[in-house]
């Protein structure tokens, strides 16, 4: 991925915590159907990146914390990061992800099940079988102030999880509560708890959450904590860490939860008439 498109989607990142940090690995969430849900999470990466072995593809990872300059009492520190993005399956073999994520189809690739494993282990050796290519965009929209959103034919079909739920009728209502599933600043798989809707307004094509989003989470899916569906696309949010003056390091950015700008999340209504016309 070239230089121009790196800074330009790292304009777009979302990096921020509201309130109390809700970010959790897969292994240590309880709510089963999150975890069922969350398993058809990719995480977008540059093709290059992944170096043939055979019978499976290792990922060269580098670690958050150093990665990023962060200081050493940040959480996650020492978890491996790669990738830019993250998608989800609205399809067998079609993935929804924000408009600013697509730019490349050509070196895209989406890995499935990159988690912890355990308190200590991640993933960094996949099965080919859980890799996917780009095979085509078959529409995008990318708006600084509006809508941002994509839709990814793979290609082939995924066949060992389920997709995620569009949601069709009905509408948010303020102080919904919202689930994130993605991969934060490229880290392992984390469902973050706790977000609430912080503004709706059915005409705009987008609506405010205070979810603990970070760089890496653009293109996650944002789904209702209640009926499980997919409510929207993670677009865009309060930008970068904060430096720390006296520790000469970064981080993650504070807020209450009804403070800063919130983040903006893409209506899922767009992906939901793509699919219908397809």
């Amino acid at each position: 991925m070239d230089f121009l498109t790196l800074l330009f989607i790292g304009f777009w990142q979302p990096q921020v915590i509201y309130g109390e940090d809700g970010r959790h690995d897969v292994n240590e969430v309880q709510n089963q159907a999150w975890v069922e849900l969350s398993r058809a999470t990719g995480l977008a990466m540059d093709s290059e990146k992944l170096l043939d072995q055979g019978d499976y593809y290792e990922i060269a990872t580098r670690t958050y914390g150093r990665s990023f300059g962060l200081c050493e009492d940040e959480r996650f520190f020492e978890q491996p990061t790669l990738g830019y993005c993250s998608g989800f399956l609205v399809g067998t073999n079609l993935v929804a992800t924000a408009g600013h994520c697509s730019a490349n189809c050509d070196s895209m690739s989406f890995v499935f099940d990159y988690l912890i494993q355990d308190a200590q282990t991640p993933v960094t050796r996949f099965n080919k079988k859980q890799v996917y290519r780009c095979k085509e965009v078959i529409a995008y929209k990318m708006e600084f102030k509006g809508a941002d959103y994509a839709l990814i034919e793979l290609d082939r079909k995924v066949e060992d999880r389920a997709p995620f739920r569009v949601r069709t009728s009905d509408e948010l209502t303020e102080g919904e509560e919202l689930a994130v599933m993605g991969h934060p600043a490229g880290l392992p798989l984390k469902i973050t708890t706790g977000a609430r809707v912080r503004h709706w307004d059915p005409s705009k094509s987008f609506f405010v959450t205070n979810s603990d989003t970070f760089r890496g989470n653009s293109g996650s899916a944002i789904v209702n904590a209640r009926t499980l569906d997919v409510e929207g696309i993670l677009s865009r949010g309060e930008q970068d860490f904060e430096y720390d003056k006296k520790k000469q390091c970064m981080r993650s950015k504070l807020c209450d939860d009804q403070g800063c700008r919130g983040e903006d999340v893409t209506a899922i209504r767009y992906i939901a008439e793509l699919l219908k016309s397809l």
